[in-house]
């Protein structure tokens, strides 16, 4: 072979190794590239942040729902609920007693007057009225009462002392009310008198 051939040959296969080399090297890197595009992209991989994501977004929507949960709880009330006091009545008290006469056909009329004071209804009225003989009436009873004016409760109770009764002092005690509540007043600390003469 000449020297002009040989030199040509390996000058040849000079330039193929160089080219299988470089080859060889855009392949790996085009391997490589490949290989971190894929694995950058892998289907699993993003399935994978997706159920992450997912999970993130499912904890905060819990977190949402009970903070909602809370904030739905209602106020408490502030309103004042009315009490027992309120409702309750207080004890009647005898704002004045007086005592009239009046002539009838069948003898001496007794007109007592009763005014009491109640924020609720008196409905009760207790008495005893006493003669020259002893006791003539003693007791209570239910009895109507007008509110005359604002928690001002009267009434009147009348009684003919006959003209043969016996003469002398008439007079009223232990005179007390009593309203719906069932409380009842201290009793008025004088006794209305008067005089009958039927001779």
């Amino acid at each position: 072979m000449s020297p002009r051939v040989r030199l040509t040959s390996e000058s040849a296969i000079s330039t193929l190794r160089a080219r299988t080399v470089a080859f060889a090297s855009k392949r790996e890197s085009s391997v490589a590239g490949s290989w971190t595009s894929r694995t950058a992209s892998s289907p699993k991989a993003e399935r994978k942040n997706l159920l992450a994501g997912s999970g993130a977004l499912s904890v905060e929507a819990e977190d949402d729902a009970e903070q909602n949960d809370g904030d739905d709880t209602p106020p408490e009330s502030t309103n004042e609920e009315s009490t027992d006091e309120e409702s309750t009545g207080e004890e009647p008290v005898l704002r004045d007693i007086s005592l009239k006469t009046a002539d009838v056909s069948e003898g001496t009329e007794l007109r007592l007057t009763v005014r009491a004071e109640s924020n609720v209804t008196v409905s009760w009225l207790h008495i005893s009225l006493e003669g020259p003989n002893g006791n003539i009436r003693g007791g209570g009873q239910s009895w109507e009462f007008t509110e005359a004016e604002r928690d001002i409760w009267e009434t009147e109770w009348t009684y003919t002392v006959s003209d043969e009764a016996a003469s002398g002092e008439y007079y009223f005690s232990r005179i007390h009310v009593e309203n719906e509540a069932n409380l009842e007043s201290d009793p008025w600390p004088d006794e209305p008198n008067t005089t009958i003469d039927n001779s």
